[in-house]
């Protein structure tokens, strides 16, 4: 099953490979004595490699989506990546290059929000806070 993991991974596949990966974790967390071997066999894969290639795979993701102009989706899939990694070099990239933007774009929602709910003293504040 690690393969097949490590295979979706490097193809991009990262819900695949996060799905399957999860599955051998949850497997692999019984009471067994014989999964418990395969657990000790499979430790380094478990802790460091597979979490560190669906990581990648999100990266990748993540990558690609802020190459076609879509930081919102480039952001959720770097936290992704980083919740398998916290220190994935290259996700913090990709989350700190898109701090500023997406800071930008939960005001312009925020005001949207306002104006469609007719709430014009929010608006009025949230203007106020680009403005600072």
């Amino acid at each position: 099953m690690k393969q097949s993991v490590s295979a979706d991974a490097r193809d991009g596949d990262a819900e695949v490979a996060e799905k399957k990966f999860e599955e051998l974790r949850e497997l692999l967390s019984t009471n067994d004595a014989y999964i418990r071997e395969l657990l000790a066999a499979n430790e380094a894969y478990i802790k460091d490699e597979g979490p560190r290639l669906i990581a990648d795979a999100f990266t990748a993701m993540a990558q690609d989506a802020l190459n076609k102009e879509r930081p919102e989706q480039a952001g959720k899939l770097a936290d992704r990546a980083l919740s398998y990694v916290p220190a994935h070099a290259e996700a913090l990239k990709i989350i700190s290059e898109l701090g500023p933007l997406l800071a930008l774009l939960k005001l312009k929602n925020d005001f949207a929000e306002a104006i469609k709910k007719d709430n014009l003293e929010d608006a009025e504040l949230i203007l106020k806070g680009i403005a600072l």
